[in-house]
């Protein structure tokens, strides 16, 4: 990790302005635990480059988990509410499998399940052998009380798992 962190501020001494590196950075801090930093730099990463669907995925990505993480309901929804601006404003650039998941993630947290399960589909219809969609649709599906459903995507997800 610190070699990977090194290289990464030699990129960014040399360029400070670089959207991968800001981005790389990003990771590596919220690797870390810290994740103001990390938002700083995912921040500076898509300031550099607006159209950085990954940087903005990570940043729906960390809003998320603080979302998840945290006890107090105004400070869910705040972060809940990034979360989705920033998965918004990156499948508007790209509809990647990756950002459609933290789509689905953001959903369930918003207990839009049936919303969640469309996302999960559309994952399926891009690459099916993606097995977190498959996790996500079973949650999902246990909370729509789907069990047998349920159940079968989670026999998919144990399938793919084995298969890796």
């Amino acid at each position: 990790l610190e070699k990977k962190k090194m290289v990464v501020v030699r990129r960014l001494q040399a360029d400070p302005g670089n959207p991968a590196a800001n981005n790389n950075m990003g990771i590596l801090f919220l690797q870390q635990g810290h994740v103001d930093a990390a938002i700083d730099y995912f921040t500076r990463a898509v300031q550099t480059d607006p159209r950085y669907e990954t940087a903005l995925r990570n940043l729906a990505i960390t809003y998320y988990k603080l979302a998840s993480e945290a006890a107090e309901p105004q400070a869910r929804g705040g972060h809940l509410d990034l979360a989705r601006d920033y998965v918004t404003k990156a499948l508007e650039i790209a509809r990647s499998p990756l950002t459609l998941i933290t789509q689905a993630r953001i959903l369930i947290l918003e207990e839009r399940f049936e919303a969640a399960l469309e996302v999960c589909g559309q994952v399926e219809a891009i690459d099916p052998a993606i097995k977190e969609v498959f996790g996500l649709k079973k949650v999902a599906l246990m909370k729509l009380n789907r069990i047998d459903e349920a159940n079968k995507a989670y026999e998919t997800y144990r399938f793919l798992n084995a298969h890796e």
